[in-house]
């Protein structure tokens, strides 16, 4: 029940509409109540791929992580690093995400070059993922190592004034779409709310369709 008071007087009271906005301790924009329900991102890809003209249609997700959320037998890489989810057919499309060891394994990661030197540890090997807001570290065994040095399409800005500008970080991990999910969102979630905003998170993952043309309905010159 809602007790609602008029600042000024109201002519015809059945006539109104009702508005109203709504904000949570894990999304602080206020935003209106009673939207429609979003649709999954699995479902969105899904309906993506197949809108005629769509060759492909992938999942791309991705969050920054702070210093010491990778481990490997206790010992931490002390840098900031950065968590991708995508799939192997993902990868596919884009040759500079290159594999110098080992394969894509849905249940567990890949490894950047630079975070596999750094923690001493190569395929078959297990780390610890400690996300912003999980009670515990997430231990997955690495099945391949990855260089993303040149993958601009993982690491391009996505912000309006830095559009395209190239910002590496050397240290990644990548999971499936289904882990971050499941332990990846949720724990920044839990994070957001535990500290009353998001201002103390550099940024909340980020989710896309990254999506591929047929080019024969292209027209050419």
């Amino acid at each position: 029940t809602y007790d609602v008071r008029a600042r000024r007087a109201v002519p015809d009271v059945p006539g109104l509409t009702l508005a109203a906005t709504i904000s949570t301790r894990e999304d602080v924009t206020p935003n209106p109540a009673n939207l429609p329900e979003l649709v999954p991102i699995d479902e969105l890809r899904d309906r993506v791929a197949a809108v005629p003209g769509a060759a492909a249609a992938n999942q791309l997700a991705f969050a920054p992580l702070p210093p010491n959320a990778l481990r490997a037998d206790g010992a931490p890489i002390d840098r900031p690093a950065k968590v991708f989810g995508f799939t192997e057919a993902y990868a596919r499309q884009y040759p500079a995400i290159r594999l110098v060891r080992g394969g894509f394994d849905s249940d567990a990661a890949l490894l950047s070059a630079e975070a596999a030197r750094s923690l001493g540890v190569g395929p078959g090997d297990r780390v610890e993922l400690q996300v912003p807001g999980a009670a515990r570290p997430a231990r997955v065994e690495v099945s391949g190592i990855v260089d993303l040095s040149r993958a601009r399409t993982l690491f391009n800005s996505r912000q309006g004034n830095k559009l395209e500008d190239f910002l590496y970080v050397s240290d990644a991990i990548v999971v499936s779409p289904r882990t971050f999910q499941r332990v990846v969102i949720p724990a920044f979630r839990v994070a957001a709310a535990e500290r009353g905003d998001t201002t103390t998170i550099r940024s909340q993952p980020t989710l896309e369709i990254d999506v591929q043309m047929a080019r024969s309905p292209l027209v050419s010159d």
